[in-house]
């Protein structure tokens, strides 16, 4: 029953991007530092997306990193405690 729901739940958000995707082919000009190019709106929508993704996975994995870290410290803390 999950799986059916997580499959219906897919398909309308898929559905709902691709007419987001439809509507949204006009050109846009980007001023990025020198060069201005122009490019379909639903492009720098989905390069924006897919930066954004990248940051929060990289921040993630940073916070995942630093977690197992403080959980390193504090069960070795806790095995000193434990031997005395």
């Amino acid at each position: 029953m999950n799986k059916q729901k997580n499959l219906v739940i897919g398909l309308a958000v898929s559905l709902l991007l691709i007419i987001f995707v439809l509507l949204n082919t006009e050109p846009v000009t980007i001023n990025f530092l020198v060069v201005k190019p122009k490019l379909p709106l639903i492009v720098v929508l989905v390069i924006m997306a897919f930066l954004g993704a990248l940051v929060s996975w990289l921040m993630g994995e940073k916070s995942q990193n630093d977690q197992k870290g403080a959980w390193g410290f504090f069960k070795k803390k806790n095995d000193k405690k434990i031997n005395e």
